[in-house]
């Protein structure tokens, strides 16, 4: 079993190898907001001075609702990552518009993509999985976007959720009423 609280010390000069296991697959369902299955990746740290440099890849299967019909929608998230880790006392104070990044080591130039935070002594890899799959999860997960058969099922459960809609199902009282004594007659 892998250990999801990486202390700097215990990081050699090959850095370390971890591969995602229950831990890992807990937090990935609390990123990815749904059941999470066949959890499969790599996490590599790498020690750089204080700093810790954390990439590899995850991918898994999450279980989540269509936003439209809310049908159950398998998703299959995967992809890369490429983190690099500082101490909260060498993080460069930053003004309210202020961009500023850590000085990235020479031996990492073009392979950071995201910059996070640690206490200088220990870093949780429980926060990079989770924070990688609320990232890679779609904001509205839908069965199809697009003009294909399983879009037009989808608009129609979606439709059969909705029911009939008609003038006569309009409210007649509070603050819109006035509004329908407006329309256009035919």
């Amino acid at each position: 079993m892998s250990l999801p609280l990486i202390r700097l010390d215990t990081l050699g000069p090959r850095g370390l190898e971890i591969t995602p296991d229950a831990w890992a697959l807990a937090c990935a369902a609390e990123g990815a907001g749904g059941p999470v299955q066949g959890l499969t990746g790599r996490i590599h740290l790498e020690r750089h001075d204080k700093q810790i440099f954390v990439h590899g890849e995850l991918a898994a299967t999450v279980t989540l609702p269509c936003v439209r019909c809310l049908a159950p929608l398998s998703l299959a998230l995967a992809g890369p990552f490429a983190c690099l880790y500082s101490p909260l006392a060498a993080v460069p104070e930053k003004g309210e518009d202020d961009d500023t990044e850590p000085e990235v080591p020479p031996a990492l130039s073009g392979r950071v993509e995201e910059f996070g935070e640690y206490d200088g002594v220990a870093l949780d890899l429980r926060d990079v999985v989770r924070e990688f799959f609320a990232l890679e999860t779609p904001a509205q997960p839908r069965c199809a976007d697009g003009s294909t058969d399983e879009d037009a099922a989808c608009l129609a459960r979606w439709a059969a959720l909705a029911g009939p809609v008609s003038d006569a199902d309009a409210p007649q009282s509070g603050a819109f009423a006035a509004l329908a004594s407006l329309k256009i007659q035919k």
